[in-house]
């Protein structure tokens, strides 16, 4: 007898693969973790078996929140824009083991603000946004934070109350006093102030006519000052002052009498403390002040005087230096 013999021979292989979450293999098996000792036969071409390993990678999908705020409105990364808080929203993207990384939207939306600023000023006011205003706005804009952390828009609406203040003066000359002199107070809106008229020669008046006469008794240089007090805005006290004024016969034995200069009163008007000075004197100074129906309130040694404790109005300052006294008028606002 003859052989004839044909020996087949089986045979063995690694299957190796990569999922995410779970894989199901050719064992009808659900892996839901790496495995590299899983084997299933199967019969290869030659009728033998066929011995298959499995080499198998699971990676897994992940899933995060992103907690976001935002103001008035927030595109995200699904290309929506959204003007409301949302914590439904999703997204999926790759995450770095190639599987789905899921992405759940946690959104504030908090909205910006705006508001208008009324404001009532004397001559000119200092806004927040650090400009001073002499006239009246209503246009402006400041941007600030609200207390979400959102913009807030703040509009100015500025009503500037001004003093427009002049006067002007005409005189009648006569050939011996009494010289007679007519300020004309060129102001509108007589009735929302309080006129109080100084004539430079210790003469106060209070009146609020469009024009005014006064007689002067001597011949000499006269400060005239028109006090203004706005009743109407609470803007307080402006002056207007014009010095130097002449009211004389000018004949030849004209006598002129001279204003002095010496005594220097800073500030005037004030609100509450005036300081003292004599021009080229460095001696004691006395001072007295007296209100304009002839009552002394105080007298001091001292240059700071305070008159925070007096109402509003004129009052007439005595200093006396060396052999002289000399009277200045100060107003307190």
């Amino acid at each position: 007898d003859t052989l004839d013999l044909t020996i087949n021979n089986s045979s063995s292989g690694t299957d190796t693969q990569t999922a995410c979450g779970s894989y199901t293999w050719i064992d009808g098996v659900t892996y839901t973790s790496s495995n590299n000792t899983a084997t299933h036969t199967l019969t290869n071409a030659a009728g033998c078996d066929s011995v298959v390993n499995l080499d198998l990678t699971v990676n897994y999908s992940n899933s995060g929140t992103d907690v976001i705020t935002a103001c008035d409105s927030l595109t995200w990364i699904d290309g929506v824009t959204y003007t409301s808080s949302n914590n439904t929203a999703t997204h999926t993207l790759t995450n770095a083991a190639g599987c789905d990384s899921v992405v759940t939207l946690n959104l504030t939306i908090n909205y910006s603000s705006s508001g208008t600023d009324t404001q009532t000023a004397c001559d000119s006011l200092t806004w927040i946004d650090g400009i001073t205003y002499t006239t009246s706005n209503n246009t402006t804009t400041y941007t600030l934070n609200n207390s979400a952390g959102c913009d807030s828009v703040v509009t100015l609406d500025l009503i500037i109350n001004e003093f427009n203040l002049d006067f002007t003066e005409s005189s009648t000359l006569f050939t011996s006093p009494p010289f007679v002199v007519q300020f004309t107070n060129n102001t509108p809106n007589l009735s929302n102030y309080n006129f109080t008229w100084d004539f430079g020669d210790s003469t106060i008046e209070q009146n609020n006519n469009a024009s005014l006469s006064y007689e002067y008794l001597f011949n000499g240089i006269y400060d005239v000052a028109l006090i203004a007090e706005d009743i109407t805005n609470g803007c307080g006290f402006d002056t207007l002052k014009k010095e130097n004024l002449v009211f004389c016969t000018g004949g030849p034995n004209l006598s002129i009498i001279k204003i002095s200069n010496n005594i220097n009163v800073f500030p005037n008007p004030t609100n509450e403390n005036i300081t003292v000075s004599v021009t080229n004197y460095n001696g004691n100074i006395k001072t007295e002040v007296y209100d304009l129906i002839g009552n002394r309130l105080q007298i001091s040694n001292e240059t700071t005087i305070s008159l925070k404790d007096y109402a509003r109005g004129i009052y007439l300052l005595k200093v006396a230096y060396g052999d002289r006294v000399d009277e200045v008028k100060v107003i307190k606002q």
